[in-house]
């Protein structure tokens, strides 16, 4: 049986950065070690900086192996470093009879489908849009200010015309490893 949880984090002062760095790669951990299902998470952000986040384990003993798990066990420590795990009710507004929140996206937008090629040169530092918003595909732009991503800084070990991800799937970020070919349409 599904079971929906709200997680709230507040982050250690100076660490919200640190914290929204690691929210997106929350979900996809828990799916790729079997313990979530498909269905996305919701996330949003209080008045008072606590992050609360909803998402759905698969099931009790899903929960349960998580504690278990090295992996989760090793991304949790990550989570402990940078916020302390709070109740809901301890979050500004739970006591409303509706808890408003900023809406906080923890998917990156798809910026294209198909990836895009940059001659680079040796030595130099690149920054790689994580979010999908930037206008200077694949760069960033700061687009990303306040939400839970920041720029990837890749460094060019050669001169050379790179492909850099635009779909924002790529599991080898920043550079393009075929994931918009799951999406439908792209080279």
């Amino acid at each position: 049986m599904t079971i929906m949880v709200i997680a709230c984090y507040r982050p250690k002062a100076g660490q919200e950065a640190a914290l929204l760095a690691l929210m997106p790669a929350h979900l996809p951990t828990l799916r790729a070690e079997g313990l979530v299902g498909d269905e996305p998470s919701l996330a949003g952000r209080a008045s008072d900086g606590a992050i609360v986040e909803v998402f759905c384990w698969k099931s009790q003993a899903a929960i349960d192996a998580a504690h278990k798990n090295p992996v989760v066990t090793a991304m949790w420590e990550k989570y402990g470093a940078v916020c302390d795990y709070v109740s809901i009710g301890s979050v500004a507004g739970a006591s409303d009879m509706f808890l408003h929140l900023a809406p906080l996206s923890l998917a990156p937008a798809i910026a294209a489908r198909a990836p895009i090629g940059v001659d680079v040169e040796q030595g130099k530092s690149y920054f790689w849009c994580a979010c999908g918003q930037s206008k200077a595909q694949p760069f960033c732009d700061g687009s990303h200010k306040g939400s839970a991503f920041t720029p990837v800084k890749w460094t060019a070990p050669e001169s050379k015309k790179v492909f850099f991800c635009a779909c924002k799937q790529t599991k080898g970020a920043p550079l393009c490893d075929g994931s918009h070919k799951g999406l439908g349409t792209g080279d």
